[in-house]
């Protein structure tokens, strides 16, 4: 996985199970291009400033019981993690899906369009937009 697709577009070994992405990488099936999780493997999430699934949890619901989604994309029993805005030394130590922005030194939410800023808008009452590099910010 993670290979170079052939001039014809096609993984080698066939039967391997891979397919060719949108990148020119051989995949699994639902690890290739996406703008959304849905459009990821059920053990996937999309990292939108990439446009490409990649394997970990979106949320504490795609973790086992007991067991919460760091900024990391794990599971782990650490902890709930940091909220949108406060002060992080690493991805690790936010809630996922946010990660922890390097400028800033915060947890922070990735985004494509408005709709994903959830941490944001319900910690900013006017609302948040997504930037112009993929950061959620207040109105």
């Amino acid at each position: 996985s993670g290979q170079e697709c052939g001039g014809n577009r096609q993984c080698s070994s066939s039967g391997s199970g891979l397919e060719c992405s949108s990148q020119g990488r051989c995949v699994s099936p639902g690890l290739g291009a996406c703008v959304g999780d849905g459009q990821c493997a059920a053990n996937a999430y999309c990292d939108v400033t990439a446009s490409e699934c990649r394997l970990g949890c979106r949320n504490n619901a795609s973790c086992p019981s007991g067991q919460e989604c760091g900024g990391n994309r794990q599971c782990s029993s650490s902890g709930s993690g940091l909220g949108y805005g406060q002060t992080c030394g690493s991805d690790g130590d936010c809630r996922a899906p946010m990660i922890c922005g390097t400028s800033t030194g915060t947890c922070a939410e990735t985004c494509s369009d408005a709709s994903q800023c959830v941490a944001c808008s319900a910690a900013s009452p006017g609302g948040c937009r997504c930037n112009f590099i993929g950061f959620c910010i207040a109105n």
